[in-house]
């Protein structure tokens, strides 16, 4: 069967139309830009949470809250996104600093922008009071490791380029202190000369702004 001309300029356009549709769909999703941000909030940090081998003396308080904050920068592609980040935490007898590389993913919903992203990294120990601990201690502590975490959050567009929002993360991490040449007469149990071992938690909640070009 033959078509009339006009029922076939119809379907020629409704064709076009699908078309045009689907590349600029394509096109959309893989929009390459750079996002820039930063959070600031609350954190809680239990160094010992899951397990501590050798690591540091009880006296040493390693459980804590206090301020922290993040900065970020890095590419976007289409929905994802992969870039680093760095935080700090500061608590009132400890710091704890984390970089990582991070990806995510956030939901193409206009100006309602919910997001996840995972990381993988480094952590380490910052502003250390070792309280009854020997001061000689104090100053030769090198604790550091690797960490692992998880977030998510929810974004608000402001206009084509800012976005504010809430997010929150959980990070895992194992810490190793190095050994130490010296002796701690007040270190209890905790042998300096070897190395020691913990595998805690630290989890963040704050306020967020981003720049996405």
């Amino acid at each position: 069967m033959i078509l009339p001309t006009s029922r076939l300029r119809r379907l020629a356009g409704l064709l076009s139309l699908l078309t045009v549709a689907a590349l600029s769909s394509t096109a959309s999703a893989s929009t390459v830009g750079f996002y820039a941000e930063g959070d600031l909030g609350y954190g809680y940090a239990n160094l010992r949470q899951f397990r501590h081998t050798n690591f540091l003396p009880e006296v040493v308080t390693l459980e804590g809250s206090g301020y922290s904050g993040s900065a970020a920068a890095g590419a976007r592609i289409g929905f994802g996104a992969i870039g680093a980040r760095f935080s700090h935490a500061a608590f009132e007898d400890f710091g704890v600093n984390v970089f990582a590389v991070e990806g995510e993913i956030r939901a193409p919903a206009g100006a309602v922008q919910p997001f996840v992203r995972a990381q993988v990294g480094v952590g380490w120990l910052g502003d250390l009071d070792t309280g009854d601990v020997p001061g000689a201690l104090r100053g030769e502590l090198d604790v550091y490791g690797w960490a692992l975490g998880v977030g998510a959050g929810i974004d608000f567009g402001l206009g084509d380029y800012v976005t504010v929002g809430v997010g929150a993360e959980a990070s895992l991490l194992n810490l190793t202190r190095q050994e130490l040449s010296l002796d701690c007469t007040g270190c209890g149990d905790v042998e300096v000369g070897e190395n020691g071992d913990a595998l805690g938690i630290q989890v963040r909640a704050g306020l967020r702004i981003g720049l996405r070009l």
